[in-house]
């Protein structure tokens, strides 16, 4: 690395160099003056990236006619280099990627790929490298960075500052949630997604996923990232900078909460996370699979001495293991109701607490899980837990259980956390529910929320948690980045504000995070029966539908589905993993329509924000033959949700008056 007194003098001579140009000079290796053209496969999204006479590097987005994403900086600023102008053409690089892979939880069960890649090579004044990567695929856009050195040279980088922008159209309309700071220095990514105008997003954080409207288009866009655990990056929030203030220009920022002590600090060679933009109608962004896409075929993570490992042990690493299903999660209800008179005590293990009655209904609803939440393991007994595991097994249900991010192991020790996960596995547990990855509730920790040193936790844990074959569902943490790819055992994810937050979540909140944060990754929303604010019966039984949920937590008392009616009969079929999902009808603030399918039977759920509205579609999605469809909705009179039953087929039609605050639920059974 060179040091910053050489780079200075460098940096002022190149600008003496460039200036010389610009009077009339007539060569100089600052003149560049370059344009790629990155084209997706079926010509429509175009990414056109340029290096300007002055070393500098822009992209611009069009879809067809439509400019999506102005002229936009690309580049990085370094504590002792520049590699955002002054940059010098080296090469460049072009294929076509394509292929597909399998999932085993989210919204596609198969998933193809193909885009074109470009990658553009240029090198700073102060010597290092920098790879300019840039795809375009059919349904969006992607790119990131590599930097390093001369001859496989390694060392540290201090990063100043990521200079990616996203300059949006003028006139553009926004879906985002805003950074919210607190006390405490956390943000869960537990707000609101709301409208507001691109030229009114100035001093905000605007945190990832962010949807937009381009201009006064029909065109739609998603903006986040990917790729980042594993990085040995931070996560990154949006923000205009001073000089673009009220413009829609936005540009990539380290997270504004956590501990960030040596955040900046990067070890190179370095490989960025992915800044994704998925592009196209409504529909298209919706089912997008943008964010795992990039991964291209990645192969699940095994431990660097895999080749060593018995074939037993290498078994381990196919991840056959990973089996969603629905599971029953007393924590939400037990500071507010009883159950036979006494309330839920979450450290009571014995048969006088409430968990066997909570397993007791995950196997009479044929659910797969109980979630024990925090405190289970305080003052509990190896026999007193065991008691209870095999209470669990000899009802066939699976134990998964709430832990700690921090305090409970060892504050980042892996050897602790690998203790910890030994000892529960000898429990019979399952799963991890891993909780305030934000910092709440931590001392001593020296990290939190998406800095660097906390992903890099999060990659150990998952690592550790794999070993043991355990699930993972993370609370109180950053949003989904693809990891799943790498990870298939992470196969829920809070990072979204859900029914924890009881009365406060409204139809507006539900309704606005499938345009967004739902698109993701999977969404632990821990839908319930009976509403906890204004949302209706079906408004709730559809949030159990459409998050992408591979071990949906139902949060509810036994009473309200153990009714012998309704809630028995729907909350026994839901589906937790995927074969494919399309979009069907909706509007940002208004609607939200969706339909799933697992094996030959679909789920078509539909859920409305405060004004009452209709929704139309046709089921030419539907296989031939006939199915049997029970269909849920809500009595206006009796404020209770009703079904009935149809025999539909292909060729047939449905609507639906949504009441306010209201939704539907079909199921659709094939018939033999």
């Amino acid at each position: 690395m060179k040091k910053f007194i050489k780079f200075a003098l460098t940096f002022a001579m190149a600008v003496v160099c460039v200036f010389a140009v610009g009077c009339g000079g007539e060569t100089s290796s600052f003149v560049n003056g370059k344009v790629w053209n990155v084209t997706s496969p079926d010509g429509e999204i175009n990414v056109e990236l340029v290096l300007d006479d002055y070393g500098t590097m822009f992209y611009s987005v069009t879809d067809g006619d439509t400019t999506v994403l102005e002229k936009s900086r690309l580049g990085w600023t370094l504590a002792d280099d520049n590699l955002s102008a002054f940059l010098t053409y080296v090469s460049d690089d072009s294929n076509i990627i394509m292929g597909s892979y399998e999932n085993k939880t989210g919204r596609h069960r198969e998933v193809e790929y193909e885009c074109a890649e470009t990658t553009v090579t240029v090198r700073s004044v102060g010597g290092m490298y920098l790879d300019v990567i840039m795809r375009a695929y059919n349904d969006g856009y992607a790119f990131r960075y590599k930097i390093y050195g001369e001859d496989g040279e390694t060392g540290t980088i201090d990063v100043v500052e990521e200079n990616s922008e996203f300059a949006l159209p003028a006139e553009s309309d926004t879906l985002m949630q805003a950074y919210t700071p607190s006390s405490l220095n956390c943000f869960s990514y537990e707000e609101d997604y709301i409208q507001r105008a691109s030229n009114r997003l100035d001093g905000k954080y605007v945190s990832m996923p962010m949807s937009y409207r381009a201009g006064k288009s029909e065109t739609y866009l998603l903006i986040t990232e990917s790729g980042l655990v594993g990085s040995g990056f931070y996560g990154s929030f949006l923000k205009e900078s001073e000089e673009n203030f009220q413009t829609g220009i936005l540009q990539t920022v380290i997270g504004p909460a956590g501990i960030q002590k040596d955040n900046n600090i990067i070890e190179y060679p370095f490989t960025s996370p992915w800044r994704v933009g998925a592009v196209g109608t409504l529909k298209e962004v919706v089912e997008t699979e943008m964010v795992e896409k990039v991964y291209d075929d990645a192969e699940y993570w095994k431990p660097d001495n895999y080749d060593s490992l018995s074939d037993a042990e290498k078994s381990v690493y196919n991840y056959e293991w990973v089996d969603p299903g629905l599971s029953a999660w007393s924590w939400l209800q037990e500071s507010s109701l009883q159950i036979s008179g006494k309330r839920i005590e979450q450290n009571n293990l014995t048969e006088t607490g409430a968990h066997y009655r909570y397993i007791d209904l995950a196997a009479e609803m044929g659910w797969k899980y109980y979630l024990l939440d925090g405190g289970w393991h305080s003052g509990n007994s190896d026999a007193t837990i065991m008691k209870l595991s095999n209470y669990a097994k000899a009802k066939g249900v699976k134990l998964v259980a709430w832990a700690h991010a921090f305090n409970l192991f060892g504050n980042g020790s892996p050897v602790i956390l690998d203790n910890i996960l030994s000892k529960w596995a000898s429990y019979g547990i399952v799963g991890l529910k891993i909780d305030f990855w934000d910092g709440q509730g931590a001392s001593g920790h020296s990290w939190q929320g998406e800095d660097r040193s906390c992903i890099e936790w999060l990659d150990t844990v998952y690592q550790t948690a794999a070993k043991y074959k355990m699930m993972v569902n993370i609370h109180g943490g950053n949003k989904p980045t693809g990891e799943r790819r790498l990870y298939p055992n992470v196969i829920n994810r809070e990072g979204i504000k859900g029914n924890e937050m009881r009365g406060s979540i409204s139809s507006l909140t539900t309704v606005n995070q499938m345009y967004t944060r739902n698109i993701v990754g999977p969404s632990d929303f821990t839908p319930v029966v009976k509403t906890l604010g204004t949302l209706t019966y079906a408004h709730q039984m559809a949030l159990a539908v459409l998050y992408d949920c591979g071990m949906t937590s139902l949060a509810d008392i036994p009473d309200r589905y153990i009714d012998g009616g309704i809630m028995q009969d729907f909350y026994s079929y839901l589906p937790t993993s995927r074969d494919e999902s399309l979009f069907l009808d909706g509007a940002w603030d208004k609607n939200y329509v969706s339909a799933c399918r697992k094996g030959d039977d679909w789920w078509i759920a539909g859920i409305n924000c405060y004004e009452k509205t209709s929704t139309s579609f046709d089921l030419s999605f539907l296989s031939d033959g006939d199915y049997t469809a029970t269909i849920y909705t809500d009595d206006e009179a009796t404020e209770k949700p009703v079904s009935e039953t149809r025999t539909l087929t292909a060729s047939d039609s449905m609507s639906f008056d949504m009441l306010s605050n209201g939704g539907f639920i079909v199921r659709l059974v094939k018939n033999s």
